[in-house]
């Protein structure tokens, strides 16, 4: 998160999302392995992922300046990803108004589960 502080606070609203997306491709003792060594080797299908998720927070840190309001009574970043519900929230806001950041997101997406799908046929 070095250089982007706003980040450190969304990452968790983004660690829920990409659970909710990729829970079921690693839940299994095989998948999860594949995983980790994907990651641990710096493997094709990581590159899509990791695009993925920096869309991600662009998509968290618009949901937070849409919600935050504005002038003296704006919340604090630090403040409004400690409340619950957020990554629910956002979700919607992904669904509705992040329309054009989810398109990116959902290619991106989908690369990394194809290539991670034809990893397993090797």
């Amino acid at each position: 998160m070095r250089g982007y502080p706003e980040r450190a606070y969304a990452k968790w609203v983004v660690l829920h999302f990409i659970w909710s997306q990729i829970a079921h491709l690693v839940r299994s003792r095989i998948g999860g392995e594949r995983f980790r060594k994907a990651c641990e080797q710096d493997a094709p299908p990581i590159h899509p992922l990791s695009q993925g998720i920096n869309v991600l927070f662009v998509a968290v840190l618009k949901f937070f300046r849409s919600k935050r309001g504005k002038g003296a009574t704006a919340v604090d970043v630090s403040t409004f990803f400690q409340r619950k519900g957020r990554g629910t929230e956002f979700a919607d806001y992904f669904s509705g108004r992040g329309r054009a950041l989810r398109t990116k997101f959902r290619k991106r997406w989908n690369k990394f589960e194809n290539r991670f799908q034809e990893s397993a046929k090797q």
